[in-house]
């Protein structure tokens, strides 16, 4: 059977998802590569100019429910409009993870989009549903930016959950940011970095992801210990436990170190870690990992908070 390639466009209410679709819609020779079907399953302030869109080949099929959106129904809507493409402005509060398409159905690309402006409370309210929208997306965009420092912190956050995505940023007048200030919460020239306990997750997917920003640098931070028969002879990993979308999906994240002081480490005790930054020989791909040399360890009592969110 030929599938329908199929596009879901994610977002909470008022996320700019249908300006998103009508831009996408109104671009010259779209009409061109054939007929095309949105799904609609939540109504914002924007509304669809049904009759300029059927002159673009555009049909509009509304979903009222999760329910709704089954196998059956959406089949029956594609024999009556026989589209080539689908797309799918999506519910931000369906389950993404029950989503029920029909065999005809080829879900090609997944995009997410975000008002900047009301990100923050939104993400640590519903962290989980944010997390859903974003995994599988290859396109993450964030609309109304203002504040460019923060829209760098909630790429950090929302790259633990995927950092294979492209991240977009806009203006609140739609112009596009072409690179994000780097105001990371710490000091990377200073002479030793120095990483607040909830600025750890932040740093650790930024060492992961700029290796040569960290290399021969000092850094410190606070972090438990792990230590496992399995890892490198003389070799523990210091780092923290992050809760990625909920009380369920906590990880522990953590750069491998050689215990060159030849403490007596135990699991679960914690230590301010004062550590040089080097890297690992490459792999057969020639990929390099982080690899801490301790300076200094300070044992203490573990911290107030020591999962990051």
């Amino acid at each position: 059977m030929k599938t329908i390639p199929t596009f879901i466009i994610n977002g909470f209410l008022e996320s700019g998802k249908t300006s998103y679709i009508l831009d996408t819609v109104y671009n010259d020779g779209f009409s061109e590569m054939g007929k095309t079907l949105i799904l609609l399953t939540e109504f914002g302030e924007q509304e669809y100019d049904e009759e300029k869109l059927n002159e673009l080949k555009v049909t509009i099929k509304e979903i009222d429910s999760q329910e709704d959106f089954n196998q059956e129904n959406i089949s029956k809507i594609i024999k009556e409009t026989k589209p080539n493409r689908i797309v799918v402005e999506m519910n931000g509060m369906y389950d993404l993870t029950n989503l029920d398409f029909p065999k005809e159905c080829n879900v090609c690309q997944q995009i997410s989009l975000f008002d900047a402006s009301t990100f923050e409370p939104m993400f640590n309210n519903m962290r989980q549903k944010v997390n859903e929208m974003t995994k599988e997306s290859e396109v993450i965009i964030f609309n109304r930016v203002s504040d460019e420092k923060k829209a760098s912190n909630y790429k950090r956050w929302l790259m633990m959950n995927n950092n294979q995505a492209i991240y977009a940023f806009m203006r609140p007048n739609g112009e596009m940011i072409n690179c994000l200030e780097d105001d990371l919460p710490f000091d990377i020239n200073a002479d030793i970095i120095d990483i607040k306990d909830p600025d750890y997750a932040i740093w650790y997917m930024d060492s992961f992801d700029n290796i040569d920003r960290y290399l021969d640098k000092v850094v410190r931070f606070s972090a438990t210990i792990y230590v496992d028969s399995e890892l490198p002879p003389n070799s523990f990993i210091p780092g923290r436990p992050v809760m990625n979308c909920c009380a369920e999906d906590i990880q522990f994240f953590g750069h491998l170190a050689y215990n060159k002081l030849n403490l007596e480490l135990n699991p679960h005790d914690w230590y301010i870690m004062t550590c040089k930054v080097t890297v690992s020989n490459p792999d057969e791909k020639g990929n390099q990992e982080i690899i801490l040399l301790p300076i200094e360890m300070e044992k203490i009592e573990e911290i107030k908070e020591p999962v990051c969110k």
